[in-house]
């Protein structure tokens, strides 16, 4: 990537559990207890979270 992400990390259920807010490039960030992320330009992720955004399964 070259530009900051928000990264949302959700668990089996699709709801996120934790969110990293401006991930600068070339950066690695885990969480052992996701099941997957979702990747978004940075400043968006919080949007997201307080729209209660559940992924779809």
């Amino acid at each position: 990537m070259r530009f900051p992400l928000d990264l949302l990390w959700l668990d089996q259920q699709g709801r996120a559990i934790r969110v990293d807010h401006d991930v600068p490039p070339r950066r690695v960030r885990s969480c052992r207890q996701a099941r997957s992320v979702i990747e978004v330009t940075a400043g968006e992720g919080q949007d997201l979270v307080e729209s209660g955004y559940t992924a779809p399964r």
